[in-house]
């Protein structure tokens, strides 16, 4: 399988735990991963986007996108995802408890990363079970994968401005996707024209609320179209708007930093369960979204 036929059949997979991921498509898939996070952060070394890297939404994506692609490479060898779990959470752990150490006395954490990092990775590149198995049909003797054109940004992202204060319906990933990266190209050009024009912090609270308002109803939306109800964007929203009205005050720097960790995390959660499939076909909420891409 060549680059572009393993990208896009990631693509086309991504965030899914069902089915199996060959060797091939895991690889290039891997290289393009790290190309866009060596990118994200050269740009924002540049300064000329942060939203994307410094709010954790692109490593949300990242994440999700290889932890699905994970679990399919380990299906793909006949063994059950939950293999991944102990290296993982490994791995997630110790990150944590480095940012809470100084550099000098990470040294442990560092050497528990990297033979986490080395089992995940001797894991993922078990060879395939021949044929079928378990988890799904051989993607080697499938034959070329057929592939659906995609959603065009600019169709995305007009679909989400238009329908910025409509709570009902459904919305496709491609839609949440474009309208975030969108979201990060616009936020530092309007934040630095609203500081010139002299409202300073104020400015960017202002920016960011405007952003966030078809933020919310694409979030609901696309909570629709994977069957769950909008009311689980609410808590998450709120947290983010008593965020941004005490950010707004004078005398608030203290209560903003207490705030701003389970802020975070609220909101990357949802982000993240934002990025799953949708349900195949119609549900409370309606028909499937109909895009260039067929069904959400």
């Amino acid at each position: 399988m060549g680059f572009t036929a393993a990208i896009r059949v990631a693509l086309q997979n991504y965030a899914s735990f069902k089915g199996r991921a060959s060797r091939q498509e895991f690889a290039w898939t891997l290289l393009l991963g790290a190309s866009v996070w060596a990118l994200a952060w050269l740009l924002a070394r540049l300064e000329l986007t942060d939203l994307l890297t410094s709010s954790g939404v692109l490593q949300v994506m990242l994440a999700v996108g290889a932890l699905g692609l994970a679990v399919r490479r380990v299906q793909d060898a006949g063994r059950s995802g939950w293999w991944l779990l102990p290296p993982v959470a490994t791995l997630a752990v110790t990150y944590i408890l480095s940012q809470s150490r100084p550099p000098e006395d990470g040294g442990l954490l560092r050497l528990l990363a990297g033979l986490a990092g080395l089992l995940l990775l001797a894991g993922l590149g078990l060879r395939a079970t021949p044929g079928d198995n378990a988890h799904g049909a051989d993607p080697r003797a499938m034959g070329p994968p057929v592939f659906q054109p995609p959603l065009r940004p600019s169709v995305a992202i007009r679909q989400a401005l238009r329908r910025g204060l409509r709570l009902r319906g459904r919305a496709c990933r491609a839609e949440l996707l474009w309208f975030t990266l969108f979201q990060a190209v616009v936020f530092i050009p309007l934040s630095r024209l609203a500081r010139r024009s002299g409202l300073g912090e104020a400015g960017d609270v202002a920016v960011l609320a405007v952003l966030l308002v078809p933020a919310f109803s694409l979030a609901v939306r696309r909570l629709h179209d994977m069957g769950r109800s909008g009311w689980w964007a609410v808590p998450s929203g709120l947290l983010v708007v008593l965020l941004l009205v005490i950010a707004a005050q004078p005398y608030s720097a203290h209560a903003v930093i207490v705030l701003l960790y389970p802020v975070w995390f609220a909101t990357m959660a949802l982000f993240a369960m934002l990025l799953f499939p949708g349900t195949p076909g119609a549900n409370a909420h309606g028909p499937p979204e109909l895009t260039p891409a067929g069904p959400s």
